[in-house]
């Protein structure tokens, strides 16, 4: 188990190299939290040091464990970063513009699939699981740039998921 003072200054290291006001981090294990440090300061350029006390702004988060689950089960060859998105939702492949039709799992994930950037939730009914569905459906219908290229979009991780969801159900 890492004691709180190397935990603090692993972080401090990782702060340090990337230029980061703050940078706080926790160690979680089956019987809840075991360690907790913070390092840096509030803000940047700021004196007030970061605590275990303030709030923190998590954005974003579902995307690195999106991400990670994708790892997984690449690891265990049940998905290939290569998979063509569309393989996923056969229902539409007649309907999806030619441009999207290549777009693979990794670019998906690494924001170069030409993805929207984001879709109202609230035009899907049914359960969490049939709107991502319907979601990662209609994004593909939708092509905002050419695949290819970096274009941010939170739709992409609902893409991974519906995929996820499909081959894991």
């Amino acid at each position: 188990m890492i004691s709180p003072t190397s935990l603090t200054t692993e972080l401090e290291q990782i702060r340090a190299k990337y230029k980061l006001p703050a940078l706080g981090g926790a160690i979680f294990t089956a019987d809840g939290m075991e360690e907790m440090a913070i390092t840096g300061v509030r803000k940047s350029g700021a004196k007030i040091p970061a605590t275990t006390e303030d709030k923190w702004h998590l954005g974003s988060d579902t995307k690195m464990m999106t991400a990670l689950l994708a790892g997984a089960l690449v690891a265990e060859g049940k998905l290939s970063w290569e998979a063509k998105v569309l393989s996923f939702f056969p229902e539409i492949a007649d309907r999806v513009p030619k441009i999207m039709r290549d777009s693979t799992l990794g670019q998906v994930l690494a924001h170069q699939a030409g993805l929207v950037e984001k879709l109202s939730w609230q035009e899907f009914s049914g359960s969490v699981t049939k709107r991502r569905q319907a979601a990662a459906r209609e994004a593909l219908l939708k092509p905002a740039s050419v695949p290819g290229s970096y274009h941010y979009a939170n739709t992409g991780y609902v893409v991974a998921a519906a995929i996820m969801e499909t081959i894991t159900s």
